[in-house]
């Protein structure tokens, strides 16, 4: 997994456990209740999946995090067309108001 930060604002990046009562169905980007200056990007992935991009800019009033997956498409190659949640911790610098951001791809 790549983050491209292109607002100087992220300090860290980590996977974190699955949340059993998250909604996967889109990509989103959750406040971090532990931390102010945190919030969790969820999707749902696949089996396929080999790599993730993450890019988190500015835009307007607020910011924009875009997430693209890369991987292999089912058959042939024997990769199962599964659903896999995918969740992500960023931590930046100051806190970010989470309604600020904006999610994208996939």
């Amino acid at each position: 997994m790549v983050l491209s930060d292109e607002t100087g604002l992220v300090t860290g990046m980590a996977s974190v456990p699955m949340d059993p009562h998250a909604d996967y169905t889109e990509l989103a980007a959750q406040a971090d209740p532990t931390d102010p200056n945190a919030f969790i990007v969820r999707w749902l992935g696949g089996a396929c999946d080999h790599d993730a991009s993450l890019t988190f800019k500015q835009h307007d009033e607020g910011y924009v995090l875009n997430v693209a997956v890369h991987g292999n498409l089912g058959f042939p190659g024997g990769c199962m067309m599964l659903g896999v949640p995918r969740d992500v911790r960023v931590v930046t610098s100051s806190p970010i108001p989470i309604d600020s951001i904006l999610t994208g791809g996939i």
